[in-house]
């Protein structure tokens, strides 16, 4: 995703997950999200996501088509 101009952000759900996108947005970024799985990640916390029935994401964002260009 890096080479594609993606930066990654951080893993969330829910109300936090919305904020973060909405405010990713209005300050011009496109925002990608991809579903966290288990035991794929990096995070410390990985049997969180193991034990949860949340789902959760992680945020990845750019600049705005227009801002590559």
């Amino acid at each position: 995703m890096e080479s594609q101009g993606w930066s990654r952000r951080f893993i969330s759900e829910g109300e936090r997950l919305k904020e973060a996108v909405e405010i990713y947005e209005s300050l011009g970024f496109e925002v990608h999200l991809e579903p966290v799985i288990a035991g794929e990640t990096e995070e410390e916390c990985d049997l969180c996501f193991e034990t949860e029935a949340k789902t959760y994401y992680t945020i990845y964002t750019r600049p705005s088509k227009k801002e590559r260009d």
